[in-house]
Order: structure tokens, then sequence, then C-alpha cells
């Protein structure tokens, strides 16, 4: 039956399922070697910088308002050039706004390289993400 074996792999909590990085299809792997998939994307000094997680010396939140500052001035010089509404201005800017997240894609056309992980960064949740939507929506107009 489906829905038991479904029930099954939600129980599986040392196990993580992902999409093939092209093609279609999963890959169920463990929770540690996809942490080390992660790992050494997000180790390398060349592509990322470590931070300190301490949330009160932490810069993310600096960071953040420093973009949503950025993204506040065009959206006020494009509304008062009349090129966006002040409904669409408002959907804009998001107040509540966190940093992205990463997560990993397994490369299983890549047998030979044992299986590597393609890093991908979500804005879901992150000051572009609105700003983003319209954008893709108004360059496909």
């Amino acid at each position: 039956n489906h829905r038991q074996a479904l029930k099954q792999l939600q129980s599986w909590d040392d196990s993580v399922f992902r999409y093939f990085d092209k093609g279609t299809g999963w890959v169920i792997d463990s929770q540690d070697n996809y942490e080390q998939k992660v790992m050494e994307h997000l180790g390398d000094p060349n592509t990322f910088t470590p931070i300190n997680e301490d949330h009160d010396t932490s810069p993310i939140p600096k960071k953040i308002k420093e973009i949503n500052g950025i993204i506040e001035e065009w959206v006020e010089t494009s509304l008062k050039a009349g090129d966006i509404s002040q409904r669409l201005a408002s959907w804009i800017v998001k107040e509540d706004s966190r940093p992205g997240y990463d997560y990993c894609n397994y490369k299983v056309h890549k047998p030979q390289a044992n299986y590597p992980g393609r890093l991908i960064t979500s804005g879901c949740g992150s000051p572009t993400e609105n700003l983003a939507a319209w954008s893709d929506y108004y360059l496909k107009q």
C-alpha cells in the first residue's frame, strides 16, 4: 500500500530525500552524507565566508536591513517616476525578511565523481524575494 510506504519513509529521521539535479527522480541518502556534500560547498573559503552564529553579534540582521534600504530607495524612486503603483511598492518591500537558505541536489549523471551535489540558494523569504518575482514577471511581458 502506497500510504503505508510513505508513512514508513517519513519515519526515516536519519535520511534525506532530494531531487536529481537533472532528469526526474529522487535520491535517498543518509543525513550525514548529505550534510557532507553541503559542507563541501559552504566550506569553500573562496566562495563563502564563515560568520559568527551568535544572534547578538551576527552581521546578518544588519545586512538584511541594508538590503531592505536599497530596495526601499529603488521603490521610492520608481513610485515617484510613476513606474510602479503604491500597491506594488508595498508588496515589493518585505519587512519580515530573513536570509535565503542553501540545499543540494545530487548530480546523478556524474557517478564517476561520487555523485557530487549542486548547491542551490533559495531566496524564499529573503529581502529580494518579491522584487525578483516582479522582475521575472515584468521581463516575461
